[in-house]
């Protein structure tokens, strides 16, 4: 037997849910459309360069007819593929950096040489 309580929770809450659902509207979600397409072979690069490898066109075209109305649709859609390049050389940094100091360094001790003789 249920209880007078439950009998009210229970008749609450289907009203409460019932007046949720019965203003609801449809709403639409488009979900994302993903294609692939890939490459395979080697690629010549300069560097920080960029060379394209391809890519993909879609085109579609449609027409519909009601009576005397007609309608028309067009999509166009196009993906591609571009690698860029940048050849970091740490060792050749690390020259430029020391060939700095040590130019830095002499300049400093032409100008201390040349004041000391004044």
């Amino acid at each position: 037997m249920i209880s007078l309580r439950a009998a009210a929770i229970s008749f609450a809450f289907s009203i409460s849910c019932g007046s949720l659902f019965s203003n609801a509207s449809a709403q639409v979600i488009q979900l994302p459309t993903v294609r692939t397409f890939s490459y395979s072979g080697p690629v010549l690069v300069p560097d920080s360069g960029s060379a394209y490898l391809g890519g993909v066109n879609r085109s579609a075209v449609s027409s519909q007819r009601r009576g005397l109305s007609r309608n028309f649709g067009q999509a166009n859609a196009a993906s591609g593929a571009v690698v860029s390049a940048t050849i970091i050389d740490l060792d050749e940094m690390d020259r430029q950096i020391r060939r700095a100091d040590i130019q830095r360094d002499a300049v400093r001790r032409d100008a201390q040489v040349a004041k000391s003789q004044e």
